[in-house]
């Protein structure tokens, strides 16, 4: 089990610590950024595992759509209505 957030694989040179099959599986958050360069080199680079992706904002800055299968989606309404988010307040 390992956590860690781009910067610090980059830092520790994950790719010289851990061989391309070592994990299994990837957990990747903002996957709004999935495809800029520093998440395709160690989605490359770990070519063997699978990869579940996590975003708030499912949408690309450069209007493509994110390439992976939507498995569940809660918009802002009904996160509200079933308490996930509390005390929201709009200005």
């Amino acid at each position: 089990f390992y956590v860690a957030n781009y910067h610090r694989l980059a830092r520790e040179k994950l790719t010289s610590r851990f061989g391309r099959d070592f994990f299994d599986l990837v957990l990747v958050d903002e996957a709004h950024h999935a495809e800029a360069k520093s998440y395709r080199t160690i989605r490359e680079y770990f070519c063997c595992a699978s990869f579940a992706y996590f975003t708030a904002t499912p949408f690309r800055g450069d209007g493509k759509e994110i390439d992976a299968l939507r498995v569940y989606r809660c918009d802002t309404q009904t996160a509200i209505d079933e308490d996930y988010i509390k005390s929201v307040c709009y200005c």
